[in-house]
């Protein structure tokens, strides 16, 4: 999801998030796995996930 953005504006957002990295497609699997299955994925009704590293948007 970073291509495309300068190298310099990664590391400065690197610099701000609480884990210090991008997350890889391998971390958010599971997450997308959980809410594709039945009856696991059902029981999360009005929740949010957010698989981003620790990053506040505004």
């Amino acid at each position: 999801m970073v291509e495309g953005v300068t190298d310099e504006w990664k590391k400065t957002k690197m610099r701000e998030l609480p884990l210090g990295r991008f997350g890889f497609v391998e971390e958010v699997a599971p997450s997308a796995l959980l809410l594709a299955s039945d009856p696991g994925g059902n029981l999360f009704v009005g929740q949010t996930l957010g698989p981003n590293s620790g990053d506040v948007m505004p």
